[in-house]
């Protein structure tokens, strides 16, 4: 059975958790997953034995140049996971309404007994659906979705959740991976899981097992003096923070500096206000210079610089340093000690000056 999980944001760490799940359980399934690696799976593609194929399904173009057809409409699933909608890849999509007809398109081709697993709460998701006639099953805060979240705590570096289906309580479930986002997500899994016959005690005992993906609020390690440092995939204003109010909530006596590799000169200059206004009550921001794609032309209209100068008023301390080399000079000149986490976020390479600042081996 196919399941395909889509999203702007969320789909990698929700395919690889329900991976997780399955695996756990000896269900062996089939995945694909869109990234470097996942820890309780290895690498991010397994070919198994088992009846059930888990895809990360993604909304981009199969090949921007020349076939604008979104990858997802390749996929053929019986279950498809819609984790959000939003507003991600200008170079593709003219408009929010382009995006949703996109998620739209993709919805219709479950077959007659196919079943919609969405995010109730999400506006897009919710215009989607006023037109879909086929199973959809609904999950969120808000309590007209099916299943409903009735708390959701952080201890540590655990999450904490309560759920309840139709009046009903399943219980409480833990992960150890922390953020609001991930008990959505794991929520999606837990209905997934559910709908193919898995005992909930199993799901529980089966999330677990995740510990996470390359990438996704990854924690890298200490610096030499004492500094925490994590990494995130995060290049669209919600993302960012989505991944600051986690770290907020982890460490809320700690003073966290996020440096942000702007990518694409697209999508920087589409969002450019939503990108100014979304590193809200954070302590230290550093941006570079746009990571520019392959796939489209520099654009002089828009630029790190222009987008710092908007910030100024926004933020305590705001700092442009171009090139990645920048930041490694500064953080290491800096030796921010254990009252200090450091969150690098990009889609370009700004993973890559973690070598260079010092990481202490475990």
């Amino acid at each position: 059975m196919g399941i395909s999980v889509a999203g702007t944001h969320g789909k990698t760490t929700t395919t690889a958790m329900l991976a997780t799940m399955l695996k756990e359980n000896k269900l062996d399934p089939t995945y694909v997953i869109g990234t470097g690696d996942v820890g309780s799976l290895g690498a991010p593609g397994h070919l198994g034995k088992g009846k059930h194929f888990v895809a990360e399904a993604d909304e981009y173009a199969t090949e921007p140049q020349h076939d604008k057809t979104p990858r997802f409409l390749w996929q053929h699933p019986h279950i498809a996971i819609i984790t959000n909608i939003e507003f991600d890849h200008p170079d593709i999509y003219g408009s929010i309404d382009a995006v949703r007809a996109a998620f739209s398109q993709f919805i219709n081709k479950l077959p007659a007994n196919g079943t919609v697993i969405a995010y109730g709460d999400d506006h897009e998701i919710r215009k989607m659906l006023r037109t879909y006639n086929k199973k959809v099953i609904t999950y969120g805060f808000n309590p007209d979705n099916q299943y409903v979240f009735k708390r959701v705590t952080l201890s540590g570096e655990q999450l904490f959740f309560w759920i309840e289906s139709h009046g009903t309580s399943l219980g409480q479930f833990r992960l150890h991976v922390s953020g609001e986002h991930n008990a959505l997500n794991a929520l999606a899994v837990i209905i997934t899981g559910l709908e193919l016959g898995v005992p909930l005690e199993k799901i529980r005992k089966g999330l677990l097992a995740f510990r996470g993906s390359k990438r996704r609020l990854e924690y890298i390690g200490e610096t030499l003096t004492g500094a925490k440092v994590y990494d995130d995939y995060a290049h669209h204003p919600t993302e960012i923070k989505t991944i600051i109010k986690t770290l907020k909530q982890q460490y809320p006596k700690k003073h966290i500096i996020a440096i942000f590799q702007p990518h694409t000169y697209s999508r920087t200059k589409k969002l450019f206000g939503e990108f100014q206004r979304s590193f809200e009550d954070i302590d230290t921001v550093i941006i570079t210079d746009i990571y520019a794609s392959l796939r489209e032309k520099p654009d002089t209209t828009v630029s790190a610089q222009l987008m710092i100068e908007g910030m100024r008023s926004l933020h305590r301390e705001v700092l442009y340093l171009p090139q990645l080399s920048d930041v490694v000079k500064y953080i290491n000149k800096k030796r921010y000690r254990a009252n200090t986490v450091i969150v690098t976020m990009g889609a370009g390479d700004v993973y890559t000056i973690h070598s260079e600042i010092g990481i202490q081996d475990e």
